[in-house]
C-alpha cells in the first residue's frame, strides 16, 4: 500500500464477486508528515494521493475518501489532484468527522474552495462522528491511562466542543504543560 499489486487486485476482486459486495469508497490517507522531520510539499502529497486514486480505480471503487487541504484541489501545477481524479473517473471526497461540522470555520473555507473548483469529482464524505456531541468514555479513559492530567483532558474536551482550530488547541495544551500524550489527545480530538 498505497500501490496495489496485481495479485492483491485479483484476490480482492474475486472476494468482492464471491460475497456479492458493492464497492462504495476506498479509504485513502493524506499524510503530509509521513517523512520524519518535515512536512511534505503539496506536490509531494498530491503524488501520494494520485497513487491512491489509481489504486481505487484498479480495485473498482468509485470514490476515494480522505482528508485534503485547499492547495491540493485548487493549487497550480502538479499539486492539484482534481484533473487526475477526473481523468481516472474516481471521485475524491474529503471526510468530515468529529469535531468538524458544516459550521466549523475551517470546513467552511474548504467548502467554499470545493465550490469554486466546481468539479463533479470533488466533494465530501460524511463520517457519523461529525454528529457526535461529546467524547466517548473509553476514549477519555485511554488518555487517563496514558497519563494526561484531568485538567488538560477536560480543557481538550471543552476546546473540542467549541470546535477550536487545531493550532490553537496545540498552543493551549502546550501552555498548560501538556506532554506528548496530551498533544496526541489534542490531535486525535480534532
Amino acid at each position: 500500500w498505497p500501490e496495489v499489486s496485481e495479485e492483491f487486485e485479483k484476490t480482492f476482486k474475486s472476494l468482492v464477486e464471491k460475497y456479492e459486495l458493492r464497492l462504495t469508497a476506498y479509504d485513502g490517507y493524506s499524510d503530509p508528515r509521513r517523512i520524519a522531520g518535515r512536512v511534505l510539499t503539496a506536490d509531494e502529497n498530491a503524488e501520494y494521493i494520485r497513487i491512491q486514486v489509481r489504486s481505487a480505480k484498479k480495485l473498482g471503487f468509485p470514490i476515494l475518501r480522505l482528508q485534503f487541504w485547499p492547495a491540493m484541489i485548487s493549487g497550480p501545477g502538479r499539486g492539484n489532484i482534481v484533473p487526475y481524479a477526473e481523468k481516472m473517473g474516481v471521485k475524491v471526497g474529503h471526510e468530515i468527522h468529529a469535531p468538524q461540522s458544516f459550521a466549523s470555520p475551517a470546513l467552511k473555507e474548504l467548502i467554499d474552495t470545493v465550490q469554486s473548483v466546481n468539479s463533479p469529482f470533488l466533494g465530501f464524505v460524511h463520517d457519523c462522528g461529525m454528529f457526535a456531541s461529546s467524547c466517548a468514555k473509553p476514549y477519555l479513559d485511554k488518555f487517563t491511562q496514558m497519563g494526561v492530567p484531568a485538567p488538560i483532558r477536560e480543557h481538550i474536551v471543552e476546546l473540542w466542543r467549541q470546535k477550536t482550530p487545531l493550532e490553537q488547541v496545540f498552543a493551549e495544551v502546550k501552555a498548560m504543560g501538556g506532554n506528548d500524550m496530551a498533544i496526541l489527545m489534542a490531535l486525535e480530538s480534532n
